[in-house]
């Protein structure tokens, strides 16, 4: 996954990094130093996969974790939920017994799908999102989904969310395992189905991290261990572990904040979340003069005004989406906004998360460069 999007980890020069705390000094470093930790970081993570257990893995996990915690405070864009899932996973590995880290993970797992299924079940999905997923499903199966009625597209969208919370209540314990390591296969084999390149057109690490995960649960869980049955004491956990093992138990809690807007929608596993704020930026009067780079990513809305997809414009230099959320958007469409200006005019306009039962959501417009730059200031 880091090789395949490389220029995320060495730092393109053709897309802006947004570091995560601006308030700290840049860790990024010169362009030699993000290769040669880019570098280190495939190293670090080849190493800890073909190694078995004993010191080189938890020497190579141990590194590994740390190159990509240094990857993620120099810019959030890398905060990717591979990455992050990665990243946990390598902790676990690094700092805890065997049977605690397989915990540690299979526990991760079970988040993701719990907090992912729970962060769609509101109108912004049902509406938007899931309707969009389940034309990428039907279509090319040559059904209509406007065809099946209101009440049957609702209750066949409604049944993805659900879907991924029950395969996570299976997989808590043993009699249901089984039953839910299916289920996670034919999820994200689905997945894959609906949002490869050549249907619905995302990304294809997207498929790729789909692909790893049913593989992952299928060897994770695969192991006689039972979270819900077996959870070793908190005594077993060894006092060089708790720093590890607190850090890996925030992971479990913090997404449940993510509804109160305190946590972002990648670390809570809001994947494919439909309340999500979202940031467009407009501009005119040309854009046949804008770097070649950045041309990826724009689109006409009128015969005067084009807007910047940031995500298309990222998919095409890092080959990854960028990372939602309203604050690190508003930081990075400030960087670009004075390179749009020169042709002219510049507007941001701010979408607000979207009430859970109706939907609606407030928009804010910022006007110039002066608006937009006490807007980044204010932290939006």
């Amino acid at each position: 996954m880091v090789a395949l999007s490389f220029p995320l980890w060495t730092g393109s020069q053709a897309f802006p990094r947004v570091p995560t705390f601006p308030e700290l000094p840049d860790l990024e470093g010169p362009p030699a130093v993000a290769w040669f930790r880019a570098l280190a970081l495939l190293g670090s993570l080849v190493t800890a996969a073909a190694a078995r257990r004993g010191f080189l893995r938890q020497s190579a996990s141990l590194v590994g974790f740390g190159l990509l915690a240094w990857s993620f405070v120099a810019d959030i864009e890398r905060l990717q939920p591979w990455a992050q899932h990665a990243a946990l996973a390598l902790l676990a590995s690094a700092a805890l017994p065997a049977d605690l880290a397989l915990v540690a993970v299979r526990a991760g797992i079970i988040s993701i799908y719990l907090y992912s299924g729970a962060s769609k079940l509101d109108h912004s999905f049902a509406t938007e999102i899931g309707p969009l997923l389940l034309g990428g499903l039907l279509e090319p199966l040559g059904i209509d989904p406007m065809r099946l009625g209101w009440f049957a597209s609702r209750l066949a969208v409604l049944s993805m969310p659900l879907g991924e919370l029950l395969v996570g209540i299976l997989l808590m314990r043993r009699r249901t395992r089984a039953i839910g390591v299916v289920g996670s296969v034919i999820m994200h084999a689905t997945l894959i189905a609906i949002l490869n390149p050549w249907n619905l057109g995302h990304s294809g690490l997207v498929s790729i991290w789909n692909a790893l995960l049913a593989i992952e649960v299928l060897v994770v869980f695969g192991a006689p261990w039972t979270i819900a049955e077996s959870l070793p004491p908190l005594s077993s956990i060894p006092f060089r572990s708790l720093g590890a093992a607190a850090l890996l138990s925030v992971s479990l809690i913090a997404p449940a904040f993510e509804p109160l807007g305190w946590v972002d929608p990648w670390p809570a596993h809001a994947l494919y979340a439909g309340h999500v704020g979202r940031v467009r930026v407009l501009f005119g009067d040309r854009a046949d003069d804008l770097p070649e780079a950045m041309r990826s990513g724009i689109r006409r809305v009128d015969e005067s005004t084009f807007i910047l997809d940031l995500t298309a414009w990222s998919r095409s230099i890092r080959g990854v989406p960028v990372y939602p959320g309203i604050r690190a958007n508003l930081r990075l469409a400030s960087q670009v906004a004075p390179i749009l200006a020169r042709n002219g005019w510049v507007r941001i306009e701010v979408d607000s998360r979207a009430a859970r039962l109706s939907g609606r959501r407030s928009r804010l417009a910022f006007h110039g460069l002066d608006e937009i730059a006490r807007a980044r200031h204010d932290g939006r």
